[in-house]
């Protein structure tokens, strides 16, 4: 019975690590508390005290297991020499998983193997002084995952020099993930020597605390032609803190992307086709990201997407919506009718063939059905070239009266007005609309066409100093038009330019404060880089441009606002903003 109960407890500390060693190596065990390093390792029950023994005692491919609490000191770096071991303790949290701690100028673990995989961890320089990092690799350590580790340098009060990952040379496919750095001089840092590349690092979903002088969340160290290629710098957070929480012990100062002293990233002329996606940094400066690191001008790549409490900031913003904007310029209605899908509602997609030529439209929402009593001869319902557009919100059922000869009279689904004119000559259309009753003497419908206008076109055109272009917010300098009386339509935006360039900001902005889809200065609506804005130049807002969110819906009482994106408008001239739709409401227009 004791032996059955033995075996049992050995299944239930054993479980989950199954999928940890399926990497074709056996399972090591570390525990500080209850190890022994003259045990053999190979179970829970029988664990080594040290991670130094079990890496003494390990093979190629092997996992070891750190029992979360332990720590260890050492006093030379761990040799991580072995291809595809695993080095992994159970701890959501680093911060509570196995550390490894010692003093001086000391790296901390040595990775000179491909495959190695370290998860869980914590580093820590306990000294007074370090120059060395938490992880150190040769170039053998291609492909090295480092995952959900914790460096902590925050106890080196004197010199401040310790790293936390140090990549050297030809080290290609490392991935750093999910770990946090604190009061590290360099989070990561690439030191890369003449004539080598390292290829397709990924640094990402990490939080960097850097607040102390000369300190970047990731730098490059790079000697001669050592260059560092297809960096992927993505989805991580940076704090202007020190790793206690408390505000940075030297501020940030960048101002441009390439003079910083300290801030998020320094990047050297020889690194290329770099992705810096989707961080975000938390700092006094009220700039966007990309001013405040020191990127080198010869390095080159893409910032997209990136984001500061002053908004974002990127070389490119693509945005696609699941119906493709169509911009209608004329509209020519002829025998057969075209569906016209905005970019934000299907309108329909159910056709309905009744006759040679002709379409029903039928809303998504409504089924409409047509009741129509036909009196005397002459008269056609549904015949060649007829098309018929019934409303998606209501219901309006044609009850048609038939008076003399070849005559239709329509009424609106709201009142039934009935004319008492005299119907003179054949062919003749009399509509009464919901309030006035309209007779036609002089249209004749050919072809029993019937053209339906579905708004009443609407408009606005100022004209706006170039130096009361705001930056980046919504002044009233930069206000365009209104919607009154109801919502707007807004199908087309075009600037003009007076015979002064306009200068200022990177993009000239369009933005609003709807209530429904894009709002605020940093949602916009479309966005255009000013170099077509020369003199007498032209831009119009919804093509070609960085941002293009064009048509959409002008709620009631909102307002359509121009700024720049990184600086106000500093020229001397003039624009001309004209912004063109249609009344989504009786009597609706732009002030």
């Amino acid at each position: 019975m004791a032996q059955l109960e033995y075996v049992a407890q050995l299944r239930q500390e054993s479980s989950g690590l199954s999928a940890v060693a399926n990497r074709g190596g056996h399972l090591l065990f570390v525990d500080s508390t209850n190890g022994n390093d003259g045990n053999s390792g190979d179970s829970p029950r029988h664990p080594v005290a040290t991670l130094s023994r079990a890496l003494a005692l390990a093979q190629a491919g092997d996992t070891i297991h750190c029992a979360p609490g332990g720590s260890e000191t050492v006093t030379a770096t761990l040799a991580a020499s072995l291809a595809r071991l695993k080095i992994f303790c159970p701890a959501r949290n680093p911060a509570s998983g196995f550390t490894v701690q010692g003093a001086g100028t000391l790296d901390l673990m040595t990775v000179s193997a491909a495959d190695v995989h370290v998860e869980g961890l914590k580093f820590a320089h306990t000294g007074a002084t370090s120059s060395a990092a938490g992880i150190l690799t040769t170039a053998a350590a291609d492909r090295l995952v480092v995952r959900n580790c914790l460096f902590d340098d925050s106890a080196i009060v004197t010199t401040f020099t310790g790293l936390g990952v140090e990549l050297t040379d030809a080290v290609n496919d490392a991935l750093v993930e999910d770990c946090r750095f604190l009061d590290c001089k360099y989070g990561v840092e690439f030191v890369v020597g003449n004539g080598v590349s390292v290829l397709r690092p990924r640094i990402e979903r990490d939080v960097f605390f850097v607040g102390k002088s000369a300190a970047f969340a990731i730098h490059t160290s790079l000697t001669g032609s050592g260059a560092v290629k297809g960096p992927s710098i993505r989805w991580n957070v940076i704090y202007e803190a020190n790793g206690d929480g408390s505000a940075a012990t030297t501020a940030w100062n960048g101002t441009d992307d390439t003079d910083a002293t300290q801030g998020t990233f320094s990047l050297g002329a020889a690194v290329d086709q770099y992705m810096i996606e989707g961080n975000r940094a938390s700092t006094a400066l009220d700039q966007v990201f990309t001013t405040l690191g020191a990127i080198n001008a010869g390095a080159t790549g893409d910032k997209i997407d990136n984001l500061t409490a002053a908004g974002f900031t990127g070389s490119l913003v693509t945005i696609s919506s699941d119906v493709a904007a169509i911009e209608i310029k004329a509209t020519a209605i002829d025998s057969d009718m075209t569906i016209v899908k905005s970019d934000t509602t299907q309108i329909a997609s159910d056709l309905v063939i009744a006759a040679s030529d002709v379409v029903i439209v039928v809303s998504d929402t409504t089924a409409i059905h047509l009741q129509t009593t036909t009196i005397a001869s002459d008269l056609v319902i549904v015949g060649s070239d007829v098309v018929i557009v019934v409303s998606d919100t209501t219901a309006i059922h044609s009850d048609t009266t038939i008076i003399a000869s070849d005559v239709v009279i329509v009424v609106s689904d709201t009142t039934a007005i009935h004319s008492d004119t005299t119907i003179i000559a054949s062919d003749v259309v009399i509509v009464v609309s919901d309030t006035t009753a309209i007779h036609s003497d002089t249209t004749i419908i050919a072809s029993d066409l019937l053209l339906v206008q579905l708004g009443a076109p609407v408009g606005k055109a100022v004209v706006i100093a170039d130096n009361a272009v705001p930056n980046n917010s919504q002044a009233a300098g930069g206000l365009v038009p209104t919607a009154t009386g109801g919502a707007c339509w807004v199908e087309e935006v075009v600037v003009e330019k007076d015979s002064t360039a306009f200068a200022g900001p990177t993009n000239l902005e369009l933005s609003s404060d709807n209530t429904y889809g894009p709002t605020g200065a940093a949602d916009l609506h479309a966005s255009n880089i000013i170099t077509a804005l020369g003199g007498n130049g032209r831009v119009k807002m919804s093509a070609g441009g960085v941002v293009a969110k064009l048509p959409f819906v002008l709620g009631s009482g909102k307002k359509l606002y121009v700024h720049g994106d990184d600086a106000a408008g500093t020229s001397a001239g003039n624009l001309q903003v004209t912004v063109i739709g249609r009344a989504l409401a009786a009597g609706a227009y732009l002030l």
